[in-house]
């Protein structure tokens, strides 16, 4: 797998609440900017696409940006044409769908659920459909594109995911894997043939990314060698396991 896709799928899977898919950084400046523009809600919804208001309003108190909406919260007011389109997401069972529709209205997803119990549809419980081979083979051959070329071939193929799914699937299938591919500290030390306080050292002083989760730290492959190429007077190639440092600089 190239660096790119790496890079591109990390972009949704940093920085962000584990419920929600991951907010980029450049998302945050972004809000930070709007906030600051007071926009309303359709400009902020057009520059952040794929964010659902709920999300923005939580991701906008949690970074305490004030986020003014000169949209009254009581002013919006289903019609018949907005009842249909709420029965017909509910009957998809799909949390992706109710999603979606709540960004299409550009209204809170709670007053969609409101709605939907006043019309008695709100019963229909939603579900998390299992992605079929064919989806799961569209998501690894154009992951290195990205979320946006993943789901866009998916309706191309006729498959109904949200934008929400796909990123949150594509950030899983990446996570897993990275961390097929990817040493502790201590394996690194190992196969460069340093002690692992050096490998420490490198994380802390010398700009070597690794995440670190459960007291472990874990340097994937890409990191590794992206940081090696940079950092060659760092390695000693006298002490390194040369099959697997071959291995390790030529993959991708």
């Amino acid at each position: 797998m190239s660096g790119s896709a790496v890079k591109n799928a990390q972009s949704y899977a940093e920085d962000v609440p584990r419920r929600d898919f991951f907010w980029r950084t450049t998302e945050i400046a972004r809000l930070e900017r709007l906030s600051k523009e007071e926009v309303g809600v359709e400009q902020l919804l057009k520059e952040l696409p794929g964010r659902s208001l709920d999300a923005i309003k939580r991701k906008a108190a949690e970074c305490s940006l004030p986020l003014p909406l000169p949209k009254p919260a009581a002013a919006w007011r289903s019609d018949e044409a907005s009842d249909q389109l709420i029965r017909e997401a509910y009957a998809k069972g799909s949390r992706g769908a109710i999603s979606d529709l709540a960004i299409q209205l550009q209204v809170d997803s709670w007053r969609l659920s409101k709605r939907a119990a006043e019309l008695g549809v709100s019963t229909v419980r939603t579900r998390s459909v299992d992605w079929a081979a064919d989806e799961l083979a569209i998501l690894e051959d154009f992951a290195e594109q990205g979320a946006g070329a993943v789901l866009r071939e998916l309706r191309k193929a006729g498959a109904e995911r949200s934008a929400a799914a796909v990123a949150t699937k594509l950030a899983e299938w990446m996570r897993k894997n990275e961390k097929a591919d990817s040493w502790s500290a201590r394996e690194v030390g190992e196969l460069m043939g340093v002690n692992r306080n050096v490998v420490l050292r490198w994380i802390a002083q010398r700009g070597l990314k690794a995440r670190q989760d459960a007291q472990q730290w874990h340097i994937s492959r890409r990191d590794l060698r992206e940081w090696v190429v940079s950092h060659a007077g760092e390695v000693d190639l006298r002490f390194v396991d040369k099959f697997w440092f071959v291995d390790m600089l030529g993959s991708r």
